[in-house]
């Protein structure tokens, strides 16, 4: 069985449909990380899993809360995606293809990337472990390993510890390329050197965080 966990925080313009198209392809595990607007109330009338924080906890965290739901849930794989309508969920039958190949992750490699900070966490990931595109929302796990990946340090790395930590530990990380669509709304990282401002402390928070 899949998991979908999709973290979402204000993506009333986007959650229902991003929803419905998972529905045909895995379980929806939305989080719903402090919404304001109406994105609780359109996910649950999909009739999807959600998760609610009362208050907005950051990318980090609802993707922690959506895996940790997900493992207690009992399922084999977990499939994460953004709430904005970037990803095609009919992909992830693809990631779980990977996973069934012996993959313990398997990481979404975009199309395109539009940000310094992206551009250069891409290069550092590939040098230092082996992989591309560590920003990447779409990513898919093999359930049993995340207990190994959710402890250590914690800090913000916009979901990306958990690969780096996997790559450090001796599990095995493939990748696919994906397409990604133009996002309904505005973007999570912000814009300008406030964006590439985050991406550039993750990134030193991986390379820093040694833990094994």
């Amino acid at each position: 069985m899949i998991a979908a966990v999709i973290p979402a925080f204000n993506e009333s313009k986007s959650i229902q449909k991003v929803v419905s198209r998972v529905l045909e392809f895995a379980v929806p595990i939305v989080v719903d990380d402090g919404s304001t607007d109406d994105t609780n109330d359109l996910a649950k009338a999909t009739g999807c899993t959600i998760v609610t924080h009362r208050v907005n906890m950051g990318y980090e965290k609802a993707l922690e809360t959506g895996i940790k739901c997900a493992i207690a849930d009992g399922y084999r794989y977990i499939v994460t995606l953004d709430a904005d309508g970037q990803h095609d969920p009919t992909i992830i039958k693809r990631f779980a293809a990977k996973l069934d190949d012996g993959f313990d992750i398997v990481v979404g490699r975009r199309d395109k990337m539009q940000r310094i900070g992206e551009i250069m966490f891409d290069l550092i990931a590939k040098y230092a472990w082996n992989f591309r595109d560590p920003l990447s929302g779409m990513k898919a796990y093999r359930a049993e390993i995340m207990p190994h990946l959710l402890d250590g340090r914690k800090y913000d790395s916009v979901g990306t510890k958990f690969t780096i930590r996997a790559v450090r530990r001796g599990f095995k990380v493939g990748q696919i390329q994906i397409e990604t669509r133009e996002r309904v709304g505005t973007t999570r990282f912000g814009s300008g050197w406030r964006a590439n401002k985050k991406i550039i402390l993750a990134m030193t928070n991986g390379l820093l965080d040694l833990q094994k």
